[in-house]
Formats: structure tokens, sequence, C-alpha cells
């Protein structure tokens, strides 16, 4: 049982942490978790669990009873037909066998007691993490409230511009007409992020109980903390996860209740004594007298309607809900461990292009006021390339701040997000207080129908099914086809097909180069194919995108249809005007970057020979 000194402790000295400043993330993580009113409530029922176990091991020990009576009595019978008088007695009960019902209780209770004690640990890693998004999700959307207000002044600025331009003749009125409505687009803009950040605020305020500092700092895990690949990730969840823990130990409870029903059908064998005085006689006479008994009793039930053999089976039936928690313990640890995963990876190869993305807006920028000052640039392409590298400044903070989130999702999942922001859960019982062992939790055995999960062997964070160089070397930064990015792929075509403005016919003069790839690709039967699309910055981001995919699509068609490649070897993918070949907005650049790349990958086995 949990030791008495363990359970004078209050949860807001339960959980502490080193001594740092009341603005930094452990010292609002350890607010959080002691204000907020569901930890309290598990702490409660885990104290309550306890005395519950302490009830149980009373059916060991001896039951003494005492009665006392005074009454007058009337008779039409004896020397005496009416008198007064006195009686007491004292009744000892020591049980020497119930059908290991007490036992079966006293187990029942104390895997319920560590349930209650999982489920606690499980909340309060749960606070901590909520705490943390709602931390990290206020530093978010200052950042993003910040690029909204410095988008906003730039408009303003061309706005005056042009106003000045209308007012000497040199600017049409459309032009003032249209960055009007930019600009009250862009105010649009920073009204929708400070009400985001008012909510992102009030959560923070429900969460933690304390306005957030305004000095506070962006806080990003180590990667490191976590098992290298979603295999080993899974393991280490089902092993350490306090929630999928408490639904195992629930089961163990479940079947010390069929324990408990089935001693119904057994005998009960109890030692009494009994020692009692009266002052009176059995013929009324004021002559006391007393007695002692000692003895043995037995008593076994021989039918009571059928209510036992029902209780046994109600209890075989909550054995199976038991389980079936777990089951779904199981699928939602696992769904929530494999998307923390994906999105840490994916996150990860995202975060070059964005930052590429994010320098490259700015770049532009800088060069349309260049261009602009010398009459190369209208005032409406400036604002194009402001509103463009407002989003893309904004797209790579969120993935920024997403990345940390999935960081902590994914250590919460394990059970290990409270030691990583350093909080140290003092004074709280260990497993060997409560007079229990860890759980033999085998990882890979741990959950039933393990086959359907996504397995992702190399660790890279593209799983087999997608990976087009499997056995990428650990800690290799891949790209979304899980291949190093250091690294060229075995054989790339670089297709010198050209394409017209808008246009993803390709014509026949370009067959040659499909016959060579063609050829390839089936001599190769296991090779992997990627047709990559591409386009020119003529037009929109999103109208490029399209045309990119496309034009992919097209080449796929082609390949299939005239040189018989099968479908399902082509993997097509469209990158818009991305991936440039010759950057600038020039006749040349734009006939070099309408194109298409097909790349062709080995399979591993000729890599390797």
């Amino acid at each position: 049982m949990l030791k008495q000194s363990c359970m004078a402790l209050l949860i807001a000295a339960t959980f502490s942490t080193p001594a740092v400043a009341q603005d930094k993330l452990e010292s609002l993580i350890r607010n959080a978790i002691e204000k907020n009113p569901v930890v309290q409530e598990r702490w409660h029922q885990f104290l309550a669990s306890d005395k519950a176990v302490e009830g149980a091991y009373s059916g060991y020990r001896p039951s003494v009873d005492v009665g006392a009576r005074y009454g007058h009595e009337w008779r039409d019978y004896g020397p005496r037909d009416d008198f007064a008088g006195a009686d007491a007695q004292i009744t000892l009960t020591q049980m020497l066998y119930d059908g290991f019902e007490t036992r079966s209780d006293v187990r029942r209770l104390s895997s319920l007691q560590l349930v209650r004690y999982h489920e606690l640990l499980n909340t309060v890693e749960q606070t901590a993490f909520e705490a943390f998004q709602a931390y990290t999700d206020v530093l978010r959307r200052r950042k993003l409230l910040e690029f909204a207000r410095q988008n906003l002044e730039r408009h303003q600025e061309v706005f005056q511009q042009i106003v000045d331009g209308v007012a000497a003749g040199v600017v049409r009125t459309a032009d003032l007409e249209q960055v009007s409505g930019r600009v009250a687009l862009a105010e649009s803009n920073v009204v929708t992020e400070q009400s985001n950040l008012h909510d992102v605020t009030a959560r923070f305020l429900r969460i933690i109980g304390t306005v957030p500092s305004l000095d506070a700092e962006p806080y990003t895990p180590d990667s490191n903390a976590l098992p290298k690949g979603l295999e080993a990730l899974l393991h280490r969840a089902y092993e350490n996860n306090p929630a999928f823990h408490a639904a195992i130990r629930n089961i163990h409870a479940a079947d010390s209740t069929v324990d408990v029903r089935k001693s119904a059908m057994q005998p009960r064998l109890n030692l009494t004594a009994n020692y009692g005085t009266q002052t009176y006689d059995d013929f009324g006479a004021n002559s006391g007298r007393s007695d002692a008994r000692v003895g043995i009793e037995l008593r076994y039930n021989l039918y009571r309607g059928g209510r036992d053999r029902a209780a046994i089976k109600e209890a075989y039936q909550q054995t199976n809900v038991a389980k079936d928690l777990r089951d779904q313990e199981c699928i939602n640890l696992r769904q929530n461990v494999q998307i923390a995963h994906h999105n840490i990876h994916a996150i990860k190869r995202q975060l070059p292009s964005l930052n590429q993305h994010r320098l490259s807006s700015e770049r532009v920028v800088v060069a349309y006021r260049d261009q602009f000052s010398i009459g190369e640039r209208t005032l409406l392409d400036v604002l194009d390339a402001e509103n463009e590298a407002f989003q893309a400044k904004s797209a790579y903070a969120n993935a920024q701040y997403d990345k940390s989130i999935a960081l902590a999702r994914a250590l919460t999942a394990t059970g290990d997000w409270l030691a990583t922001v350093g909080v140290v859960r003092d004074g709280l019982p260990t497993l060997t207080d409560l007079g229990a062992s860890p759980l033999p939790i085998d990882g890979a055995t741990a959950c039933p129908s393990m086959a359907d999960y996504v397995i992702d062997s190399d660790g890279d964070g593209v799983p087999d099914n997608l990976d087009f160089c499997p056995g990428t070397p650990r800690g290799a930064i891949v790209d979304a086809r899980g291949c190093k990015r250091d690294e060229e792929p075995e054989r790339t075509f670089e297709a010198d097909i050209g394409f017209s403005i808008g246009s993803a016919q390709i014509a026949s003069t370009y067959e040659p180069d499909l016959t060579e790839i063609a050829d390839f690709i089936l001599s190769n039967r296991d090779a992997k194919v990627v047709i990559e699309g591409h386009a020119s910055r003529v037009g929109s981001a999103s109208f490029n995108q399209s045309l990119s995919e496309l034009r992919a699509e097209a080449a796929a068609r082609l390949l299939t249809s005239q040189f018989g490649v099968p479908r399902q070897r082509l993997d097509v993918v469209g990158y818009g005007f991305d991936r440039p070949k010759i950057e600038g907005d020039t006749k040349a650049a734009h006939e070099a970057n309408q194109r298409i790349e097909i790349r062709i990958f080995p399979n591993q086995t000729d890599i390797e020979n």
C-alpha cells in the first residue's frame, strides 16, 4: 500500500522544477499542473483508491460487535408474568475461509489503484503538453501578427506613393482602386491575427492560469530524446505511455473481479466467540447470569436464484470490455505516434524549401523595389512581391512552431515530456511505494493487430511502401522520396522537352527522348520512376502548380499509351516554379524552366551490386 508519508503530500508539492525564473517554460508547466482541476481530480481519485485498498485488507482482520438492551417483558407462563431486565453481549468473528473473496478483492482494488496512478501520470503529461502547446501558439500568433503589421505598413507606403502618383497624373485611377483593395486585405489580415492572438492567449490563461510574458522565448525540444525510426518510437510508447499502462492494469482488475464473483460459489468458514450477560434468569427472577461460547461456523449457500452465476458471467464480459479498451488505447496511441513521427520528418523536409522560398521572396522584394526606382517595375509588382514575402515568412514560421509541437506530442506519447522539459515529480510515490513492479511489456508484441501499421525500416520518416531509397543511413537528411539530399539519383533524364506558355502538350519532335527513357525503364523492371513537371514564372503560383502537374501527367500518359510502360511504375509530381533551372524573369529563363525531368531509381540490389 501507499506509504502514509506519501499520502500527506499535496499536489502542489508533488511536481517541482529546477530553480528558474517564473517566465521560464518549466515554471509555467508546473503552474498549469498545480492549478488544473482535472489533475486535482485524478490526484484525489488516486488518494481515494488507496483508502479502498485499506478497506479491502480489513477482510483479513476480526470483526468485534457489541450489543446491549433493556426492556420490560410480559409472559403468560412461569412464576412471574412480567418483569424488567437488561442484557449485553460481545461477539468476535474471524474469517478463516471465504472462497478467496478477500484476497481477490485486495488484488482488484490494488490493480485499480495502479490504474488511478497511471491515469494521474497521463493527465499530468497531457496537461504539460497542452501548456506547451498554448505557450507555443501564443508565440506563433505574436510572430504572425508582427508579420501582418509589417505587411500592412509596406502596403500603406505603396498606397501613399500611388495616391501621390494619381495626384500628379502619372498613375491610373484604376491602380489606386486596386491597391486600396489590397490595403484593405492587409488590414483584415492584421485584425484576423489580433483575433487569433486573443483566442490563444485566452487558452493560455485557462490552462496555465497566468498571462503570457511579453519576453517569452521559443522552445524547441531536442529531437535526439526520441528513439530513431517509427518502430522504435512505437515500442517506446508501448513500454512507457501511462494511459496504455492504465488500460493493461484495468484488465488485471477485471480478472480479479471474476475471482471475487466466483468466491460466492464457495463455503464460508468463520471462527466465532461470544460472551453475554443478563440481569434475569429464564423464570424472570432477578438472578443475573452470564455465558460464553467459542466455535467454528460453516455456511454454504445452496440456492440464490441464479444470482451468483449471472454475476460471474457479467464479470467475464467486463474483462472483455477491459481488453477492448486496451485495444482501443493501442489504436489511439499508434495513431498519435504515427502522426507525430510523420509530422516531424515531413516538417524537417519542408523547412529547407520554405526557408529558401522565404529568402528568395525577400530578395525579390529588394530587386523589385530597385527595378521600380528605375522604371522597370510598377508599384503593383512591388505589392505582389511583398505579399509573397509575407506569405513565405508566415509559412516558414508556422513550420518551425509546428515542428516544436510535433516533437512535444511524440515525447508525450512516449511518456517522456515532463523529463524533457525538466519537471521533476518530487514526492509522487513510485511503483515500489505502491507495492507493485513495472509491467514487463515487450514493445514488439504489446498491441494486437500490429501488421497494419506503416513500417519505416530505415527510420528516415518515409514509410517503406513510399521509400525510393530503402536502407538510408540513420540520421541522413532525405527528400520526399526517402533519398539522401546530398546524393544524386542513380540516373536522371533531364528531357529536353519544351512547352509553350500555358500549355501541357508534348510535341512529336521529342519522341526520340521519350523512346530512350522508355527503353531504359522497360529494361530495368524493378526501377522506380518519378516524372517531375516544372513551370516558369509566367502567371500565378497556383496556375503554374497545376500546369506543372499537367505536364508531368502528359509525359506519363505518353509513356504508357505509346511505349507500353506500366502506369503503376510512374509517380508524378509538379513543382510549379519552385525549382527553376535559370533564375530571373527573362525570355531565356521562361524557355528553360518550362520542362519535365524524369528520375529513375534502380532497386536496392542494383545499387549494392
